[in-house]
């Protein structure tokens, strides 16, 4: 019997080449793409103009952002122990829109605890190690003090506030990070955002609430 080539089909190749195409091109510029991302998350927490019609319970809107230099100290550490085996399962649940190799990535990558590559935010930016962190909330022990201290350290800062790298999805479709802050001894929270990038944009299609205090 004589060998037939089977020929693709030219719809799914032009599919194919556009979309390798675009993530190529994407990847290129991935710095530019996590700006605008990270930009987003914080605009969105702390400067949503929506705050405005909330009443007395909107979140203070700092002079200062101190951010650990370890992306996931609160999440890590205190709430999700084993980070990978135990946060893929739960974003895949909270998010059904997501890629399911993107959960994946953004667990391996927020378990490294790498200090994120963030860009000019609208107020300045001091990053806190984790000794600097012991120096203010455990020198001396537990004595309750540690915010008190804290503040005295860093006036108009909102509270500690701790981000992860962003993570795209292999097509560069879409991107996860993790923006968390906390206040006092039991006033916090840490959010996961879901962004989909649709005509060259980026835009904000889900956003959870992973822990509290």
């Amino acid at each position: 019997m004589p060998y037939r080539l089977k020929v693709p089909n030219p719809v799914v190749v032009a599919a194919l080449a556009l979309s390798l195409s675009k993530a190529l091109i994407a990847q290129t510029d991935a710095r530019a793409h996590a700006d605008a991302i990270y930009r987003m998350a914080f605009d969105f927490l702390f400067f949503n103009e929506l705050y405005a019609e909330m009443g007395d319970d909107l979140p203070q809107r700092p002079d200062l952002f101190v951010i650990r230099d370890t992306s996931a100290e609160f999440l890590n550490n205190s709430i999700l122990p084993d980070m990978q085996a135990t946060l893929v399962p739960v974003l895949r649940f909270m998010f059904p829109a997501v890629h399911p190799e993107l959960a994946e990535r953004f667990a391996t990558g927020i378990a490294l605890k790498t200090r994120p590559d963030l860009p000019e935010l609208r107020v300045r930016v001091l990053w806190l190690s984790n000794a600097q962190a012991d120096s203010i909330f455990q020198e001396g022990g537990p004595d309750g003090r540690g915010w008190e201290r804290f503040r005295a350290r860093y006036p108009g800062a909102v509270g500690v506030t701790e981000v992860s790298p962003v993570v795209f999805s292999s097509d560069f479709d879409q991107a996860m990070v993790y923006l968390g802050t906390q206040s006092d001894y039991v006033d916090g929270g840490g959010y996961v955002f879901l962004f989909e990038q649709r005509d060259s944009v980026w835009r904000l299609i889900a956003l959870q609430s992973i822990w509290v205090s």
